[in-house]
């Protein structure tokens, strides 16, 4: 089997194979294992006395949210005082018994609680622990069952803007994309919102429209985290020359916003304005919907010709992150050859150029690429090995046998 000669030749992959392969308590005992990769794995044969005898092994932070457990009441008590309770599935939170979790009268397992998306959320479970919950984190928390009359039974209870206690990290209504929102229920609360770039202008969830933006123009928070890099907006080109001054135009800014109406003529006309390299982060998204500059920015129509056309510009490390290149293996090929100049002025002119070792630090991180038992073996002398983790796919595809021959050979 290629795959299996392939890992034997680099065993530090082995470690890797831990993220999605099924392994059984046997394997586990021989293996040595990374028990922060196990801890996330479903296809684990996961069982109650599996978890007790490595105890004091697993990462607890992982293992609390994966839905491969075999979650019931009793499994949920056994190991009540390890479990990360704001991260629990939903298997493991319809699995709680509250009569329980109220008796317990803790403080820190009720503010986990409230900020679990998972839960079974209802008006009833709302006010039959008003007096437990962390109103902070319910504030944030999408998984409400949200209408107005909820809003209004709590007014005095929620945390109406970004972090209202000083140790919070919890966002408030004001960045709760799943309050049912409308230009009335702005306005009846227009002076409790968090107004500025990371509250209430960067909500995704509000009904976004010409008019909106005109209304409260004077509050909106137009600048970086804000308008500028929120999705939802209903992006054109005149609504983007409109408010030409108004917007944040680099990193963390338009530049990163995937919804614009991206072409090759938008991105000339405002060509000395973009933020072209993120200088910080290095990484391709944040969240689902945001990245940092325009070379990481996945929202781009990414092809040959727009490489080519501003080549000078976009920045190498962060392209070679980015998942919505063409990368097949004749691109990754170009994309060596590219990265290897000292001037960077062409993308599919030959050149000698050799191809830095960062490179392929980079592109081994990349979900995207083309990742096969034959892409593998292509580029075999190229490869970061310490930074592969090979894709689930390709995990699949080994035999518990190989498994225990790759843990006999450790």
């Amino acid at each position: 089997m290629q795959l299996k000669r392939f890992i034997n030749r680099h065993p530090c992959l082995v470690e890797s194979l831990q993220r999605y392969c099924p392994f059984d308590e046997e394997l586990i005992g021989r293996f040595c294992p990374s028990f922060d990769l196990l801890s996330s794995n479903k296809a684990v044969e996961w069982t109650p006395e599996l978890i007790d005898r490595f105890i004091g092994d697993w990462d607890w932070y992982e293992l609390s949210a994966n839905p491969g457990l075999p979650w019931s009441t009793e499994l949920i008590e056994r190991f009540a005082d390890r479990w990360c309770w704001d991260r629990l599935p939903s298997p493991a939170t319809r699995a709680l018994d509250w009569d329980w979790i109220g008796h317990r009268n803790d403080p820190e397992l009720f503010r986990s609680l409230s900020r679990n998306w998972s839960l079974p959320w209802t008006q009833s479970l709302i006010a039959g622990h008003a007096n437990q919950w962390d109103w902070d984190a319910l504030s944030s928390n999408p998984s409400l069952p949200w209408t107005s009359d909820l809003i209004a039974d709590y007014e005095n209870r929620w945390c109406w803007g970004r972090s209202c206690k000083p140790e919070s990290a919890d966002g408030g209504l004001s960045v709760n994309r799943a309050l049912p929102w409308s230009l009335e229920l702005i306005e009846q609360y227009r002076d409790k919102w968090c107004w500025i770039d990371s509250g209430l202008s960067s909500n995704r969830g509000l009904p976004w429209n010409d008019e909106l933006l005109e209304v409260y123009a004077s509050r909106w928070g137009w600048g970086c985290y804000g308008l500028s890099l929120n999705p939802a907006l209903p992006w054109t080109s005149d609504l983007i020359e409109r408010y030409s001054e108004r917007w944040c135009w680099g990193n963390w800014g338009l530049s990163g916003n995937l919804a614009l109406p991206w072409s090759i003529e938008l991105i000339a006309r405002y060509e000395d304005r973009w933020g072209w390299e993120d200088l910080v982060g290095r990484s391709p998204s944040y969240g689902d919907a945001y990245c940092v500059s325009l070379s990481s920015n996945s929202g781009l129509p990414w092809s040959i010709e727009l490489i080519e056309r501003f080549a000078s510009r976009f920045c190498r490390v962060d392209l070679a992150t980015n998942p919505s290149l063409p990368w097949s293996f004749e691109f990754i090929e170009q994309f060596e050859r590219y990265w290897g100049r000292s001037d960077p002025g062409s993308f599919t002119t030959e050149t000698d150029g050799k191809a830095s070792r960062w490179l392929w630090f980079f592109l081994t991180q990349n979900p995207a690429l083309p990742w096969s038992t034959d892409s593998l073996l292509y580029f075999e002398d190229r490869w970061k090995y310490d930074d592969l983790c090979l894709p689930s796919d390709l995990c699949r595809l080994l035999r518990r046998e190989d498994l225990m021959d790759f843990a006999l050979a450790r």
